[in-house]
């Protein structure tokens, strides 16, 4: 067993003048935000300063800035968390630029910006500063503390409010948060809670067994498992609609309008689109990792290009629904997944997996080092569909997972003499959102995972 932290983000719905409040604290709190940056900023504008080390910079605006009017009106660990955001922002500057310099990044990254006039930033509350109990219904509310000064100033009428009160998800134990962070987004507000969770490693997976995933957007997730058994598709449609669907919306609520206009109705739909996103990507996650522990298998091999979303030149629409899928992040959910589990996860670059032909055993290349006269031996006939050299029929998507594999197949000890033409011709496409017996894949793979984790 081993302690890790997760987040749960939850809506907030609270009285009006609990909101009111909050909305006047973030308000604060993006004021202090832009006090600190304009410290930092010239700094480096006026007296060429280039390190930020984290904890120097923190102590520094600490002292500078504990005299504030905006600081002082927070609560002092609310403010304090503000400034080390602020402090870790600057820190990653620095850190990007002298990646810059060492040729890692592509892009020089730009000072901090201010953040926008009358606009909100997110305050943090640590464990010891938050007060926990039952309300008058008998559920669990937690408190977030004020500080004095917003007493002072809005005079008597708050001498009586010390906290503010809102309820937590009845999933989480109490004991185990250790923090709670209030964010605005999308014109709403979310307390995000910070909590230990416990994981237990499964013990039976087999490290010779491994399953290669190859992405795209209609079929989101291709995946192959080497154990002979056929593949499954995660679908990208349901996805590549939601987006459709919001882009459209925005579209419409901006024609006529001036550059850069936005509205409380945008703010709506994007906050809907991004939650859809969300939601997807955790279930995709959860679901392949439970896929892996029902049938013992110890080792996720993921293909992905860096910087592939800065380089695409798919056309305007093909590039819309590419860049828009959140694929980048599904990969660092999954990564943390296999670890809390005990899987062993594999990036690898997927130059030429679509291309060549896996039954065919052609060369796999790194990206620029291709032989002018390399050629494969099989070919796309047409969307989906790719002909080996020896003429079977496969899925498309399923050769760049099997390629993807074979990749790293020497490195990691696992074999792929059982991955048969059968195992990629017909694959059982997964849908995150249906029920109905197009699902039953999905509900089987869920059980059996649960049976596993619970023999543990």
């Amino acid at each position: 067993m081993s302690d890790e932290y997760g987040a749960q983000k939850v809506m907030l719905s609270l009285p009006k003048m609990e909101t009111e409040l909050i909305l006047f604290l973030l308000e604060q709190a993006a004021k202090l935000a832009n006090c600190a940056i304009y410290a930092l900023r010239q700094s480096v504008i006026w007296f060429g300063r280039s390190s930020f080390h984290l904890e120097i910079v923190k102590n520094e605006l600490q002292t500078e800035l504990k005299e504030n009017v905006h600081y002082t009106i927070l609560h002092s660990q609310a403010g304090q968390s503000v400034l080390h955001k602020i402090a870790e922002n600057f820190n990653a500057y620095q850190e990007g630029v002298s990646a810059f310099f060492q040729g890692q990044n592509a892009i020089k990254p730009k000072l901090p910006h201010y953040r926008k006039k009358g606009g909100l930033h997110e305050i943090t509350y640590p464990l010891q500063a938050l007060k926990k109990k039952y309300d008058e219904y008998g559920r669990p509310v937690i408190g977030f503390p004020l500080g004095w000064d917003i007493k002072k100033l809005f005079g008597e009428d708050m001498h009586e409010i010390d906290y503010i009160w809102m309820p937590y998800p009845t999933n989480i134990n109490p004991a185990n948060i250790v923090e709670v962070t209030i964010s605005p987004q999308n014109g709403d507000l979310y307390a995000v809670f910070v909590y230990k969770v416990s994981h237990q490693v499964i013990s039976s997976l087999n490290y010779e067994l491994a399953l290669g995933i190859d992405h795209g957007v209609n079929n989101w997730l291709t995946c192959v498992p080497n154990t002979g058994k056929q593949g499954f598709i995660v679908d990208g449609k349901q996805l590549k609609a939601f987006n459709q669907l919001y882009h459209k919306e925005v579209s419409k609520a901006k024609t006529g309008k001036p550059e850069g206009f936005w509205s409380n109705h945008l703010d709506r739909l994007t906050g809907k689109r991004n939650r859809q996103m969300h939601d997807a990507t955790n279930k995709a996650a959860k679901f392949i990792v439970n896929y892996c522990v029902a049938e013992k298998i110890g080792n996720i091999v993921f293909g992905w290009n860096k910087g592939q979303s800065q380089r695409m030149s798919m056309g305007r629409k093909n590039n819309q629904n590419f860049a828009t899928i959140p694929t980048g992040k599904l990969k660092e959910r999954l990564k943390q997944l296999c670890s809390s589990h005990g899987i062993r996860f594999h990036e690898t670059e997927e130059s030429y997996t679509s291309k060549s032909s896996f039954f065919d055993l052609d060369d796999l290349h790194v990206f620029g080092e291709k032989p002018e006269s390399w050629k494969a031996s099989g070919k796309r006939t047409k969307r989906g569909l790719y002909v080996t050299g020896k003429g079977f029929h496969i899925s498309s998507d399923a050769n760049g997972a099997c390629n993807i594999l074979r990749k790293i197949a020497d490195n990691i000890g696992i074999s792929l003499c059982k991955i048969s033409v059968n195992c990629c011709q017909i694959l059982d496409r997964v849908y995150l959102w249906k029920r109905s017996k197009e699902q039953k894949h999905y509900v089987k793979v869920q059980q059996l995972a649960a049976e596993a984790i619970g023999a543990h």
